[in-house]
């Protein structure tokens, strides 16, 4: 079976109070709310792909986390390391696989979401990330997000975008 990169990003208010979400369109996930990504685009690098998703799907502008911050991002004269995802997961979606980059991010300064009607998002709470709707992974992830976001928030400021 064919398989795709794709990036999810669980995108955090800076707050660290809600994560954004989308209802997806396309089966066999449809109608079921899991976080912004999609297909990574030839010639992008996968942190490449999850901002231009988010900003295509929701008009959010993010900044992702790297969750190995104390790592060199620059090794050698031609390796430069990708910030390090939450998680990087096989996805079988019936016609074909996903090698899913699963991303943590901030949305500086959350504007208003600009979304297709078919497709909307929404900023969900800790108590509204749980409900049947959320797709059942996306709510694990949800959860352990909630409940580490003091970590997060630390990965954040001392990135100095978080200041």
């Amino acid at each position: 079976m064919e398989i795709h990169e794709a990036t999810a990003v669980y995108v955090f208010t800076p707050d660290f109070e809600r994560l954004l979400f989308i209802r997806h369109r396309k089966p066999p996930l449809a109608g079921r709310w899991l976080p912004p990504g999609g297909h990574v685009d030839p010639g992008e690098t996968p942190e490449e792909g999850a901002v231009r998703e988010v900003k295509e799907e929701t008009g959010q502008e993010v900044v992702l986390l790297d969750l190995t911050p104390e790592l060199p991002r620059t090794v050698g004269d031609r390796v430069v390391r990708i910030k390090t995802p939450l998680l990087i997961q096989v996805e079988d979606l019936g016609s074909h696989r996903h090698l899913d980059f699963v991303y943590v991010a901030v949305a500086p300064t959350p504007s208003e979401l600009v979304t297709e009607p078919e497709q909307p998002a929404a900023w969900l709470t800790r108590q509204e990330s749980q409900a049947e709707h959320v797709l059942e992974d996306c709510r694990g992830h949800a959860a352990m997000l909630f409940e580490r976001r003091d970590h997060y928030r630390g990965l954040w400021e001392r990135s100095g975008a978080g200041v």
